[in-house]
């Protein structure tokens, strides 16, 4: 395992460093009861393998519940016998410890916490590259080493003390860095050098599914290539290989071996053009360190899926998730050089950071010492704790509050409940602005000035040194010595409800001076103060105490946290400060505080020491005190952090308000040169009159000629024709200088307003998501959470791949992912609302029930009207062509279906210019050279497989891509039908497809969509796919074929941002308004002549037939006072978003109180 292997580069590097010096390996688990280990192990690789899933959801709630649990030092993992372990460190009496597993380095700390290991320096190396909850490690002993800076980065951010962490890198076998001759190497092993090569190596265990992998690779490359498996201990992968190697296409050579030694697995790495790995910490940070291409495995869950998610942020690696998939991952690494390069240049930084030297100088270096505990520690007049007013100014910055009400646990000097001086019950004060007020229960009115003391926080909680003569340390000042303390802080309360309780503190003190009151444990007490304060300020805090009884400091916590979370008025949180551990103070905690008023929860406390109250389980925030040094960290658990969201809104703010001054640039930009395009005809319909005619006037070879610019008396005698060819160049590369600058700054522009909307959206979310968390937390929040979740996963692919966007590579993944992100945000804003304000009533949402259940009717009634056709192309997809009707393809099965829909839910359709398209289609007979490649841009699924239904085509080839539309299995039986061609798979077998085809003689017709990929729905366009031209058309050309090219514009078929999904068109079905009907609209263009389309090809500039068939979409898709080429101008943009979704995207922090007046 990685610890291990880590533990042992250590030892060689500190005995290369000194020979002399001893080293103990010891492993942690050997302090575990043999049959625990055994058991854990069997059970560990038993879920991973065939539950991963699962184990990761086990391994985020440990996660979660160790990152939420308050007692971080008595809820440390009790799997290892401490007494055993203490008994190993003291018969070998180490100067130094360093632990390379979080269960030995927790196992020291708690050690520590009970007085040994004082003197003893402990570092901990982290084999992983995830953060959980592992900071707080690090604040228990002296030195943590990390695997890269981002980690570094991360442990920082929590105020760990930077001389605690340090980035080493994973130390690895020194032979990772020797050198490899690859020629020589593969050949000693039976390996052609000459051709690519991939290992497959994922740990001793050998996780993964081998034999898929395989197939998947073979499936998607054609050239030569040979797989080298290392199958490790795993029988079975050898098994199934072996039987699985005489299957493989002949171009695949798979060599398969079982264990193998550390150094020859690292040579055939080193000799590898790609490297197939698990995500753990060791195998990647090898593979990282020899700078190969890599795709990790997604297969184990919990810590090693986090570690690929940060390998994959900092493009370190491809993760692949689906292993069936992973051909075309491995085949998409293997032919990007951009993406290659990329990768590589990350790696080297990743290597860079190596130092291994780090972690032997803590061992060497005569400073490394343990941190100094002061003698006394947490006792009256000794030193205080370290940097409590920099936590605390960053809890203020989380949560800035008006008042705080801090419990205080219960004490005693035992430690004990019921025995010794003891105080169950806790004590109570309220923090007012930067004051703490509380009751001086020892004062004297003959001593001390006040009966209220009044100090800063800082000192109410840390200090050492007392202010008044009558006054008990952990009571009044220096509580957080010798318990926790527990506060809701509030924010929402006025000056004038403050003045009104300090007024009556003052008050509290007259009356003390003139010894008309004094500290009475039944009548006036700690609790009463705080309780009456709260009521001076026309805080109506409810009463939990008997008519004649104590008031008790839990119920006056209880109350007063009922009262301000039931109100929106008030935001509140919980904070936990946590008791210094190690404080020789006198008095002790003994107990979560109790009340007789509660009687449930108070058995709970006093019977169960496993107990976790309700109050510590609703901690957002919380300050804690290291065990290795006195000083204070601050942890915002909940990640809720109010400067921070304002710091986000302003930088929005900033970004929105540029954005808008971009739109108005863009928008006269483009209409200056619309304008040129209409003065110089150099419109598409203009431009396909004078293709016809210059198609007639000059041959290919000359069309050729014109584009290269060859133009002399050898290639064009006759002078007249000459000058003609020179006017046309000039005239041809002004139209291309003109297209080129309108459809790239038509690409920035939505661009721009494609973040306009994401990142204004994003950082609503993230208001709402604290509003929700401080003003409403009682409403539960686990949809709302994996909804938030949902969109943050979504936004980040945008982000990945927002580059992309506006090139001809552009796929379906990052206009998926923008589309999915505002469906995810519609329903967290719609959810929030009716959460929030929940205040529809019964009646209206049963006629909203039963108006649904009829649209729902009529919906099941038109997919009846559509079952025969249905079952039509079901049965086209599943059965053998000798079962159905062979004359009719499965593309016009689906025109059916698809006519037969829009029938049913009220959708026409309204072709113009469509006899252009028949005359084309009565020309090229089956069996000709003559085809026709009808190209619609892209805009909703559905309404363009309307469109495209109602263009009536006969038999024809469609392009598409199934795996976007239909689920694995469906996908690949259409795959294989004759007249469907599945793109977005990763190979040229589309086109060898389409060719093959062809020359059946059946089909002369073909329809796709290249753009690729449906709209992100602001009714934009894209740029054609570069294998459209120099693929497709480059190879039929090739052929001998004779192409038209007929784009189509659909003009009105795109719906707005989320709504331009499939599921999401129909659940509009099922909400629709009785009767809704509505009109689709396309207009056939001219078609490119096939003179035009070999010339172009001929010449290589493959580009400019993509640039002439956008145009064609851009001028027919026209400028409106909404639109300027399809695209929605910003203007509008901003209204439908606001309308859809009721939020005014320009002034984030007005969202809120939109959202909550919604449904009033």
């Amino acid at each position: 395992m990685g610890h291990l292997s880590a533990a042992r580069a250590i030892e060689q590097n500190i005995k290369i460093k000194d020979p002399d010096t001893i080293v103990e390996l010891k492993n942690i688990r050997d302090f575990m009861p043999k049959w625990k280990n055994y058991t854990d192990e069997k059970l560990f690789w038993l879920v991973v393998k065939n539950s991963p899933n699962y184990f990761d959801k086990l391994f985020k709630g440990k996660m979660k519940s160790a990152m939420l649990n308050h007692n971080y030092f008595d809820n440390i993992s009790n799997s290892y016998s401490e007494k055993d372990v203490l008994k190993y460190l003291e018969e070998v009496k180490p100067t130094h410890i360093i632990a390379t597993h979080y269960g030995s380095a927790e196992t020291m700390i708690k050690l520590r916490s009970q007085g040994a290991l004082r003197n003893t320096p402990i570092a901990w190396l982290h084999t992983d590259y995830f953060k959980g909850y592992f900071p707080r490690i690090s604040q228990n002993i002296e030195k943590t080493f990390l695997g890269m800076p981002e980690l570094e980065r991360q442990w920082k951010e929590t105020g760990l003390d930077p001389e605690k962490v340090a980035t080493t890198g994973l130390p690895v076998n020194p032979k990772v860095f020797e050198p490899v001759d690859k020629d020589s190497f593969l050949r000693e092993q039976g390996l052609n050098p000459e051709i690519k090569t991939i290992v497959i190596a994922s740990g001793g265990e050998g996780v993964g599914d081998f034999p898929t992998i395989v197939k998947s690779i073979s499936s998607k490359i054609k050239e030569p290539v040979q797989i080298v498996a290392i199958c490790a201990k795993n029988e079975d992968h050898v098994k199934n290989l072996t039987n699985l190697k005489p299957k493989l296409p002949s171009n695949v050579n798979l060599v398969i071996h079982g264990f193998v030694k550390n150094d020859l697995l690292l040579n055939l790495v080193k000799s590898s053009d790609l490297y197939i790995t698990k995500s753990g910490g060791l195998s990647p940070t090898e593979g990282f360190a020899i700078n190969k291409p890599i795709v990790l495995l997604d297969v184990y869950g919990g810590h090693e899926r986090e570690n690929a998610l940060l390998f994959e942020k900092l493009g370190l690696a491809i993760v692949n998730k689906e292993q069936k998939n992973i051909g075309s991952d491995v085949y998409k690494l293997l032919n990007d050089e951009n993406l290659q390069e990329k990768m590589l240049e990350q790696q080297g930084k990743f290597r860079d950071s190596f130092n291994i030297n780090a972690i032997t100088d803590f061992v060497f270096n005569t400073e490394t010492r343990t941190s100094i505990i002061p003698e006394g520690y947490g006792t009256e007049n000794s030193p205080s704790v370290k940097g409590a007013k920099e936590s605390l100014k960053a809890l203020d910055d989380s949560f800035k509050s008006d008042i705080e009400i801090i419990l205080s646990y219960g004490k005693s000097d035992t430690g004990k409940i019921f025995s010794g001086d003891t105080n169950p019950f806790g004590h109570i004060a309220i923090k007012i602005d930067d004051i703490v007020y509380t009751l001086n229960g020892r004062a004297q009115n003959d001593v001390e000035k006040n009966f209220v003391f009044r100090t800063e926080l800082a000192e109410y909680l840390y200090g050492t040194q007392r202010q008044v003569e009558n006054m008990e340390h952990s009571d009044a000042f220096g509580s957080s010595y010798a318990r926790n303390n527990i506060s809701v802080r509030v924010s929402g309360i006025s000056s004038s409800q403050k003045k009104a309780m300090l007024d009556y503190f003052e008050q509290i003190d007259s009356l003390f001076r003139e010894g008309k009151i004094g500290y009475d444990k039944k009548h006036f007490n700690c609790a009463d103060l705080v309780k009456n304060s709260l009521i001076k300020a026309g805080l109506n805090i409810p009463s939990s105490q008997k008519e004649k009884g104590p008031t008790f400091p839990l119920d006056v916590l209880t109350n007063s946290k009922n009262y301000f979370e039931s109100s929106p008025t008030y935001k509140s949180e919980i904070v936990l400060y946590s008791k210094a551990n190690g404080s020789e103070n006198s008095f002790k905690q003994n107990t979560f505080p109790i009340s007789p008023n509660q009687f449930q929860r108070t058995i709970k406390t006093l019977t169960s020491s496993n107990y976790v109250d309700e109050f510590e389980r609703s901690v957002g925030k919380r300050i804690a005190i290291g065990s290795s040094d006195p000083k204070t960290y601050f942890e915002n658990l909940n990640g809720v952090s109010e400067l921070e969201t304002q710091k986000e809104v302003e930088r929005q703010e900033e970004f929105l308000e540029k954005s808008l001054l971009s739109f108005e640039k863009y928008e006269t930009q483009l209409d200056q040169l619309d304008k040129y395009s209409s003065e110089f005809k150099f419109k598409s319909d203009d431009i396909a009159k004078d293709l016809k005619i210059i198609s007639k006037e000059y041959t290919v070879e000359e069309l050729n000629h014109v584009i290269k610019n060859e133009i002399s008396e050898k290639t064009f005698p006759e002078v007249d024709k000459r000058k003609r060819a020179e006017a046309l160049f000039i005239g041809f590369k002004q139209w291309e200088k003109l297209q080129k600058t309108y459809q790239e700054n038509m690409d920035s522009f939505i661009k721009t307003e494609m973040n306009y909307l994401i990142v204004g959206t994003y950082t609503t979310l993230t208001v709402l998501w604290d509003d929700l968390v401080l003003k409403y937390p009682k409403i539960p929040r686990k949809e709302l959470n994996e909804l938030l979740s949902k969109a943050q996963l979504n936004y980040k692919l945008y982000q990945q791949s927002i580059e992309q966007y506006g090139k001809p590579l552009d796929g379906p993944t990052r206009t998926t992912a923008y589309r999915a992100f505002f469906d995810n945000a519609k329903e967290f804003i719609d959810l929030y609302q009716l959460a929030t304000h929940n205040q529809i009533l019964a009646k209206d949402q049963i006629k909203k029930i039963d108006s649904k259940a009829k649209r729902l009717f009529s919906t099941i009634k038109g997919i009846v009207l559509m079952t025969p056709e249905m079952v039509k192309v079901l049965f086209k997809s599943f059965l053998p062509t000798r079962y159905t009707d062979s004359s009719v393809a499965l593309s016009k099965s689906i025109d059916s279906l698809f006519l037969k829909f829009a029938k049913a839910f009220g959708i026409s359709a309204s072709l113009e210019n469509k006899e252009v398209l028949d005359k084309l289609i009565k020309e090229a007979t089956p069996g000709s050279k003559k085809i026709n490649i009808i190209t619609p841009n892209h805009s909703h699924p559905i309404h363009d497989a309307i469109l495209m239904s109602s263009l009536n085509l006969p038999n024809y080839l469609l392009v598409m891509a199934t795996d976007q539309i239909l689920a694995g299995s469906l996908a690949d039986k259409v795959d294989k039908n004759d007249h469907i061609i599945t793109v977005g798979r990763g190979s040229d077998t589309p086109i060898n497809k389409i060719l093959a085809q062809l020359e059946k003689g059946e089909v002369n017709n073909i329809v796709i969509y290249p753009e690729g990929s449906v709209s992100v729905g602001i009714y934009e366009t894209r740029p054609l796919r570069e294998k459209f031209s120099h693929g497709l058309i480059n190879e039929l050309t090739k052929a001998g074929y004779e192409v038209n090219i007929v784009p189509v514009a659909y003009k009105n078929s795109a719906r707005f941002l989320h709504k331009n999904s499939i599921s999401s068109f129909f659940k509009d079905v099922v909400n629709r308004p009785s009767g809704l009907s509505y009109s689709l609209t396309a207009r056939i263009k001219d078609p490119i002549p096939p003179e035009i389309v070999k010339a172009i090809m001929a010449s290589g500039q493959y580009d400019l037939l993509n640039l002439y068939i956008r145009q064609n979409w851009l001028d027919d898709l026209g400028k409106t006072s909404k639109t300027l080429s399809g695209l929605l101008k910003s203007k509008d943009l901003i209204a439908n978003f606001e309308k859809e979704f009721k939020i005014n995207i320009r002034s984030t922090r007005q969202n809120t109180n939109r959202c909550m007046t919604f449904y009033r």
